[in-house]
């Protein structure tokens, strides 16, 4: 069960990669920035799938009639 934590880690030090693959430094503030983001946005999906999952299940059930 760890693959979800294998992309957040990618998008964390994937631009860091890049920086040094083309002879660019790269600063802990970007690291820390990178970090802040991935957590964000992993925190905006996992609020946005749970708040559609949350609608689903307190719809009222529709009947056929």
């Amino acid at each position: 069960m760890d693959f979800p934590y294998k992309i957040p880690a990618a998008a964390v030090l994937g631009p860091a990669l890049l920086a040094f693959a083309h002879g660019r430094a790269v600063d802990i503030n970007d690291l820390i920035a990178n970090t802040l983001g991935s957590l964000l946005g992993y925190a905006a999906q996992r609020a946005a799938t749970t708040r559609a999952a949350l609608e689903r299940v307190s719809s009222p059930a529709h009947t056929v009639g």
